[in-house]
């Protein structure tokens, strides 16, 4: 996942993106090359979701 190990630290990250990109979810993973349902099941571990309406992981 684009040598974030540390799945805080991925929250900060891809939230920020969601946010100041103004970008869905897709043209995130897109952007960044990210494998979608990995970093789906990453921000699991840590009890976060992605809440599509608001765009961001809660």
């Amino acid at each position: 996942m684009n040598n974030i190990n540390n799945p805080y630290v991925l929250l900060s990250f891809v939230n920020t993106h969601l946010r100041d990109d103004d970008v869905s979810l897709d043209e995130l993973c897109e952007r960044f090359n990210y494998k979608k349902e990995e970093l789906l099941k990453a921000l699991e571990t840590i009890g976060y979701h992605y809440d599509e309406k608001n765009k961001q992981f809660k």
